[in-house]
């Protein structure tokens, strides 16, 4: 049984990447990646991203400037429109991950819920 499962798990991954999602953000990854400003932005986006999260996680709260710095990132990422693009590519993927983890996880959830 736990082997149909890896089996039906492989093959649910190569059908993940046959996805529109997947192949849209593929395609704006690599755009992002093959344009010079577009990278460094991103970049840079990405590292500011990163620093907030691990100030959540350690539980530390942002200064002013932290915030300020992030609000201007993500104010100039936003002017860029193939990281715009890459963003959305990302939100959309997002969506089909956590719809395909309420399916996988359902028989959990219903244990727990009853």
């Amino acid at each position: 049984m736990a082997q149909q499962l890896y089996d039906i798990a492989n093959n649910m991954e190569r059908e993940l990447r046959k996805s529109k999602e997947y192949q849209a953000l593929k395609e704006a990854f690599e755009q992002v990646h093959n344009n010079a400003e577009a990278k460094k932005e991103f970049e840079a986006f990405k590292a500011i991203t990163m620093k907030f999260q691990e100030m959540q996680m350690s539980g530390k709260q942002p200064s002013e400037k932290d915030i300020e710095e992030a609000q201007q990132g993500a104010l100039k990422a936003q002017e860029n429109e193939l990281i715009v693009s890459l963003m959305k590519a990302e939100q959309a993927m997002s969506v089909l991950m956590e719809d395909l983890n309420k399916i996988i996880t359902q028989p959990l959830a219903d244990i727990y819920n009853n």
